[in-house]
């Protein structure tokens, strides 16, 4: 679990770092064929398949190379005893390994599979406590903000608002769907935090590198 005393200890150190040094907020845009095409050529032959999170969880691991863990949320809808994958509320897990297995789709994959990379109770806490860790929440199936549109109106796109990254004191990235061919990738990380070497798996899959 990300509560508890290291979490809060490190969430403390961290806000008071911000003070001093504010969080940025950028926006990817990331091409929804591109990935596909990054599916096709990442797949291990011993996966099953590989999703279009298995795909950004990688690219944003790679990007942001230097955060020794990384969290990320797993929907048990449809996992849990008598939980349809239609029903509300919080029916999450946290899944968390070292930022450099995530670095390949094939492993966000098997993690996801198996519910853990660490057995129960064996998660290191160090990294949380000093700051060395990533959040990762992924939206891409959330469509309800586009589905409940009033009549006579269209949504053309959906996008978080900055406050959801830039005034959290520690790295936090959310993949999002911005419509039918796009999905987007906001975060507070700090452009020091990457460099050009490290961004490109993450760019090859923006809109900007599209071809045409």
């Amino acid at each position: 679990s990300m509560s508890g005393l290291p979490f809060l200890t490190g969430f403390i150190c961290q806000k008071l770092v911000c003070q001093f040094r504010p969080r940025p907020c950028e926006l990817i845009l990331i091409d929804k064929q591109l990935v596909e095409e990054k599916k096709k050529q990442m797949k291990a032959t011993d996966t099953a398949f590989l999703s279009t999170n298995d795909i950004l969880m990688a690219a944003i691991c790679q990007a942001i190379p230097n955060n020794k863990l990384c969290w990320h949320f797993r929907n048990e809808r449809g996992r849990l005893p008598g939980v349809e994958t239609s029903d509300g509320g919080c029916f999450i897990s946290h899944l968390a390994a070292p930022t450099k297995y995530f670095q390949d789709p094939n492993n966000v994959r098997r993690v996801s599979d198996m519910g853990f990379y660490y057995p129960p109770k064996q998660t290191p806490i160090y990294p949380t406590y000093v700051g060395s860790y990533m959040v990762v929440s992924s939206w891409a199936t959330a469509k309800g903000s586009r589905s409940l549109t009033p009549d006579g109106s269209n949504v053309h796109f959906h996008c978080p608002h900055p406050m959801f990254v830039r005034d959290l004191p520690f790295d936090v990235v959310i993949i999002f769907a911005v419509d039918d061919d796009h999905l987007g990738i906001i975060h507070n990380i700090y452009p020091s935090a990457m460099t050009p070497e490290s961004r490109m798996f993450i760019d090859d899959i923006a809109v900007e590198n599209r071809a045409g």
